[in-house]
């Protein structure tokens, strides 16, 4: 009995081995059957390549300083899209070398940058300070020193503030009938541009440098306003960033300066002597100094061994304790 179920479940674990086998054998063959149908398909066509339109364009094969002649060794052209192409550009070299006479640079230009008709000059034109005037401007040039220029750091190609600063007489406030002496400062242009200190008008020089006249480009009506102001007073630059707004300032006095005591003080100035103060029951003054007659001291009058002195220095009251005629003796 035992034998026979032995048997059977053998037999049974054969037939079912024999069909996993068949069932393997029939999913590789379809799978075989399947990559063999894949790889006799034609392949896919590949897309087509997007066409841009291209335009020919005349570039720097190298970089070109400023005031170098364009030739046909410095230049090269180069295929540019259609909607990139600069309008001022050249579409070729002939076109730019066509008319006779020699083209300068009139700015540096990078290499593999697009010449345009902006930075450089016209057929035989000479590249002198007009060519550097934006259109509208006049160029005029005025007395600076090293001070003025700040320091001599203001450059070609750099952006300043002009001030003029003037000093006029006036009659004494005192009806004496004698005149003073009052100094004020403006702002007389702002955002201006410098195009050359001396006959230097590279904007790529980067050294300082102490000239002697300074020539920018103005409006005319500007150029009128710096010819009378240089005739009347004393012209200084203030070096700006270009991307600064401007700003209104009201005149400036000496009056408004810090520790003037000027008009605003009612401390007189005081005559040097050799003397000592006077004593504090008598206006009388000291001797060596020029006085009104002695008059009675006030009854309220407190003696005492210091006296104050305010002394002026320029524009700056400085107060001093001295020690009276009487404490001395």
């Amino acid at each position: 009995m035992q034998r026979r179920a032995v048997t059977l479940a053998l037999g049974l674990a054969s037939m079912s081995g024999l069909l996993a086998a068949i069932s393997v054998n029939d999913w590789m063959a379809s799978q075989y059957d399947r990559m063999k149908e894949l790889a006799q398909q034609q392949p896919a066509p590949a897309p087509e390549p997007i066409s841009i339109p291209m335009t020919k364009v005349v570039v720097a094969k190298d970089n070109i300083g400023f005031g170098t002649a364009l030739t046909k060794e410095n230049l090269i052209e180069v295929d540019y899209p259609d909607a990139s192409v600069p309008r001022s550009s050249f579409r070729s070299i002939a076109e730019l070398l066509a008319d006779r006479g020699e083209r300068v640079a009139l700015s540096p230009i990078s290499a593999k940058e697009p010449i345009l008709t902006e930075r450089i000059t016209g057929p035989g034109q000479r590249s002198g300070l007009a060519t550097l005037l934006e259109t509208g401007k006049k160029a005029i040039s005025f007395k600076v020193n090293e001070v003025m220029s700040v320091g001599g750091l203001v450059l070609p190609g750099d952006v300043v503030d002009i001030l003029v600063t003037n000093e006029v007489k006036e009659l004494d406030g005192d009806d004496n009938g004698k005149l003073k002496k009052n100094s004020s400062t403006d702002v007389l242009l702002q955002k201006v541009h410098v195009l050359a200190i001396d006959q230097n008008y590279n904007p790529t020089h980067v050294q300082p440098i102490i000239g002697r006249t300074v020539t920018v480009g103005v409006t005319l009506a500007e150029a009128q306003m710096i010819t009378l102001a240089a005739s009347v007073g004393t012209l200084s630059l203030v070096l700006r960033g270009s991307s600064q707004d401007s700003q209104t300032l009201p005149r400036l006095t000496v009056a408004d300066l810090p520790g003037n005591s000027g008009d605003k003080s009612d401390l007189a100035t005081m005559i040097p002597t050799n003397g000592v103060a006077n004593d504090a029951n008598t206006d009388a003054p000291p001797k060596g100094v020029k006085g009104e007659a002695e008059t009675p001291a006030s009854p309220s009058a407190v003696k005492s061994d210091l006296a104050k002195v305010s002394v002026i220095r320029a524009t700056t009251p400085t107060d001093y304790s001295v020690v009276r005629r009487d404490a001395a003796e």
